[in-house]
């Protein structure tokens, strides 16, 4: 494990770490997704930056493919429709728990992948345009949030 999943594993405590991403029967697959990495139920009430009070996404994803390399993916999962607001508010509560978790040394010298994404199986329309058009940010890094339908591979969102 290097340095930026050893920083980010030490302050996650054992209760909060998933071996999977599955909420409310919709998921994602990691196939594709090589090297070591952290997946952080954020719902979790012993979760970093865990409040009842505040909106939060579903999972966190950490992950070092290779050396000076860091991919993060706050993730949302929803059955039914969702609001772009909301959704991209939760988005921004696990790339804001991401900054809390990784060292600033290395979102400013890694070459960092952020991918705030929401995975569904329907959404309407009109909300899926608004999402769309909706940042998420991650220290300097600012991205539009991507859309998965339940059981994509999360790779979609970063070779995008």
């Amino acid at each position: 494990m290097s340095c930026v999943l050893k920083a980010a594993r030490k302050k996650t405590p054992d209760a909060c770490v998933a071996t999977s991403c599955s909420k409310d029967k919709c998921s994602v697959s990691l196939d594709g997704m090589s090297g070591n990495r952290l997946i952080i139920d954020t719902e979790h009430k012993q979760s970093p930056g865990y409040s009842e009070a505040d909106e939060k996404c579903d999972y966190l994803f950490i992950s070092e493919p290779s050396a000076n390399e860091v991919w993060v993916a706050p993730m949302e999962f929803k059955v039914g429709n969702g609001k772009a607001s909301k959704i991209a508010g939760q988005l921004q509560s696990g790339a804001d728990i991401a900054k809390r978790l990784i060292p600033p040394k290395a979102l400013n010298s890694h070459d960092v992948r952020f991918r705030p994404v929401f995975a569904c199986i329907k959404m309407d329309k009109h909300q899926r345009k608004i999402l769309s058009r909706m940042s998420v940010i991650l220290g300097k890094y600012r991205e539009k949030v991507r859309t998965l339908r339940c059981g994509d591979p999360l790779s979609r969102a970063f070779n995008s």
